[in-house]
C-alpha cells in the first residue's frame, strides 16, 4: 500500500530532478550563445532562475517524504506505523500496558532506515538493528531484523 506510493513518489521526484538539471543546461547554452543572449535581453525576457526560485524548485526535487504521527496511545501509533510500512517496526503493546512505554523519536531513510525510543526510565535506547535496508535492484522495502526494546 505505502510501499507502492513511495516508489511513485520516487519515480516523480526523479523526474523533478531530471527536467531541472535540463532546465539549468538550456539556460546555461542560452547564456553561452550571445545572439540569444542578447535577443532576450533587448525583449525583456529572464533567461536566468533567480536564485529563490532555484532554490524552491532545487528543495522540491531533494526534498524525501515524511510523515508525522501524533496521538497519546502508543498501541495505536505502532499499529499504524506498522501498517503503513507492513512491516511489525515498532512493538505492539496492549492499551494500559505501561511497562514498556515507549516514545518514537525518528525513523529516518538513507543507506540505512533507523529508530530510537525511550522506556519509561528515560533512558534513550537506540536500536542496533537494521530495520528497513531499502534493496536498490528492487526498490523495495526488505525485511532485516525486530526492534527489541526489552533489553
Amino acid at each position: 500500500m505505502l510501499i507502492k506510493d513511495i516508489r511513485r513518489f520516487r519515480r516523480c521526484r526523479a523526474i523533478i530532478r531530471k527536467n531541472l538539471r535540463d532546465l539549468r543546461r538550456a539556460f546555461r547554452l542560452i547564456e553561452q550563445d550571445e545572439f540569444n543572449c542578447h535577443f532576450l535581453r533587448a525583449a525583456g525576457v529572464p533567461f536566468q532562475m533567480t536564485p529563490e526560485i532555484e532554490r524552491l524548485c532545487t528543495q522540491i526535487a531533494e526534498k524525501p517524504v515524511a510523515f508525522v504521527i501524533l496521538g497519546q496511545n502508543n498501541y495505536s501509533k505502532a499499529l499504524l506505523v506498522n501498517e503503513l510500512l507492513q512491516k511489525p517496526v515498532l512493538p505492539v503493546e496492549k492499551e494500559g500496558d505501561t511497562r514498556t512505554y515507549w516514545c518514537l523519536i525518528s525513523i529516518h531513510g538513507g543507506s540505512k532506515h533507523a529508530t530510537a525510543a525511550m522506556k519509561k526510565a528515560s533512558k534513550k535506547l537506540p536500536v542496533e538493528v537494521t530495520l528497513n535496508l531499502v534493496d536498490p535492484q528492487r526498490n523495495d522495502l526488505i525485511d532485516s531484523g525486530k526492534a527489541d526494546l526489552e533489553k
